[in-house]
């Protein structure tokens, strides 16, 4: 790159690639008209004060030992997704013992990768549906498509292994416990504003993404 910046594409210890692409690639279709507007790039003059600076920044050692991290950059969102997704199956509101937790954890695996990708839940005119969400950290509330409904195709192979275990392990089978009146999680999401109408959510969501776009 320091080479290339001062118009030197040769160098002792070897010579730039974009000549290799340039012969294998040379691009005919410009007309001669073309090709006189084009303006040529003025490369950086050797030892000046933008190449030393340029130098100092390039061969910097501390940035070189972390380069390699920016080149192979990758987001956190799908972790945080699925991290959101465990809280599903294990709810910071209750404690569970290791081997628990660890079930549960697998049982949130399972279920995220099944349903990963889903497309969007159409309605018989072929429209997407969506569906309200109240933010707590910006105190509003939005319209987001709706996916396709899960299909837990999987459960009844899970539960005839549950019970084969549990018919094998000589141990008796506690009766589900129904959820109290009072529980809190009958309440689902309490929010500060009240709910507005769908539609005006999701023309509020048309709206940005025709202004993002």
């Amino acid at each position: 790159m320091l080479h290339h910046v001062c118009d030197e594409h040769e160098w002792a210890l070897g010579r730039c690639r974009h000549h290799d692409d340039e012969d294998d690639n040379e691009d005919d279709s410009l007309s001669a008209t073309e090709e006189t507007q084009k303006k040529p790039k003025t490369p950086l003059v050797p030892n000046s004060v933008a190449v030393r600076k340029l130098t100092s920044i390039a061969l910097d050692k501390t940035w070189l030992k972390k380069v390699h991290k920016y080149l192979n950059f990758r987001t956190t969102s799908e972790l945080e997704s699925f991290q959101n997704h465990i809280l599903m199956y294990a709810s910071k509101r209750h404690a569970f013992c290791p081997p628990v937790y660890e079930a549960r954890c697998q049982l949130a695996a399972i279920d995220y990768n099944k349903h990963l990708g889903r497309p969007d839940w159409l309605s018989k005119e072929g429209e997407a549906k969506y569906k309200r969400k109240f933010q707590k950290k910006s105190e509003r509330w939005t319209a987001n498509t709706m996916k396709e409904p899960k299909k837990y195709e999987y459960i009844s192979q899970l539960q005839g292994l549950i019970i084969r275990k549990r018919i094998t392990s000589n141990r008796g089978m506690s009766r589900k416990q129904p959820r109290p009146e009072n529980d809190p999680r009958r309440r689902g999401t309490l929010s500060a504003l009240p709910a507005p109408p769908t539609a005006m959510l999701v023309q509020q969501h048309r709206s940005r993404k025709n202004l993002t776009i």
